[in-house]
């Protein structure tokens, strides 16, 4: 094998491990996106407060996990469900 085979393999696996590290992480991402999305669910199911379809659909709609972490604080604040986005 060349040297330049050897390069060209050498560059097409530390490829495939750069791809598979950011697939990891793009996951694990995903999934405190996804678990933040739930605590929210819960909080405000736990306290008794009406969710609607809306909101859900709201909830599903934001992948920012600071602004769901903000709205995770508020789920224990708001008298109504509704008004999570309010603040």
């Amino acid at each position: 094998m060349g040297m330049a085979s050897v390069l060209h393999k050498r560059g097409f696996e530390e490829g495939i491990e750069r791809g598979i590290e950011r697939g990891i992480e793009r996951g694990i991402a995903q999934g405190r996106v996804e678990g933040e999305r739930r605590a929210i669910l819960r909080v405000l199911e736990r306290r008794g407060l009406s969710i609607t379809a809306s909101l859900r659909a709201r909830l599903e709609s934001c992948a920012d996990l600071a602004e769901l972490e903000r709205l995770h604080d508020r789920a224990f604040e708001v008298s109504a469900a509704d008004d999570l986005f309010a603040g």
